[in-house]
């Protein structure tokens, strides 16, 4: 049904276009629109008129509104206008040029030569002896003692007092294992020797005066030792330490925990 409907609608839109009613010759308006809004099918050329056909159907990929052929079905394209020859009007007689001579006189100059005299002074030149006299001076020379006054350097040395905060390590009763709290300020040690590392410490190692003698003084090695393998450890260098085990510190019972120690000495 649809295909019949295009049919008589080609044939009468054909039949207007003969007779001038469809087709556009010299269209007033803007037709850039024509055929160009992505509407299908695409235009149908028609060569022996001159124009194009189109009956789009399909919106297919149109954006613009309307995308159909607006009522125009077939547009033809303009015509050339005849070129009409304007005749060239004829040109105006030229003026008659007439030529007339005129005689001119001509005046020729002559040169004579005149001779004048003319005074012409030429000096003589006479040398004159004039005697000037010439100073000559004589250079003496005079010898001035200036005193040279050389710098010696004298190197003085000066003794320069250092105030060292090395903390004592203290342990618990009868024992030689090292505590948290005497970990952290062998640290704290250990910063202070790396910052002066020309010092020398003697670790002297106590115990509390609780049990026999001989016992106390080997705890107190065993305390400078801890104390020593922890340095070395740390990065100290073992040439730099030294032990001095001195067994029991003389004090009173409620001191006695602060008499459990090792404590640093600078020896250099």
């Amino acid at each position: 049904m649809r295909e019949k409907l295009i049919s008589s609608l080609s044939a009468v839109a054909m039949a207007l276009s003969l007779s001038g009613c469809v087709g556009l010759e010299q269209p007033s308006r803007d037709f850039s629109w024509w055929g160009k809004t992505g509407a299908k099918p695409d235009l149908v050329e028609d060569n022996e008129r001159g124009g194009t056909w189109w009956w789009p159907s399909d919106r297919s990929s149109a954006k613009d509104e309307p995308w159909g052929n607006r009522g125009y079905i077939y547009v033809r394209e303009p015509q050339a206008k005849p070129v009409v020859a304007v005749p060239t009007p004829p040109a105006p007689p030229q003026p008659k040029v007439v030529e007339k001579v005129v005689e001119k006189p001509v005046i020729q100059e002559k040169i004579v030569e005149k001779i004048v005299e003319k005074p012409v002074v030429q000096e003589k030149v006479v040398e004159k002896i004039v005697e000037k006299p010439v100073i000559q001076e004589k250079i003496v020379e005079k010898v001035v003692e200036k005193p040279v006054i050389r710098e010696k350097v004298v190197e003085k040395v000066v003794e320069k007092k250092i105030y060292l905060d090395l903390r004592d390590v203290y342990f618990p009763y009868d024992s030689a294992k090292l505590t948290s709290l005497a970990q952290e300020n062998l640290k704290y040690n250990v910063e202070v020797l790396k910052k002066y590392p020309e010092l020398k410490i003697c670790l002297e190692g106590y115990a509390s005066p609780e049990g026999k003698t001989d016992y106390n003084l080997k705890l107190s090695q065993k305390r400078a030792e801890a104390v020593k393998n922890f340095l070395v450890e740390q990065g100290i260098a073992e040439g730099r330490l030294s032990i001095n085990p001195q067994g029991e510190m003389p004090a009173e019972k409620p001191a006695y925990p602060m008499a459990r120690k090792v404590h640093f000495r600078v020896v250099q």
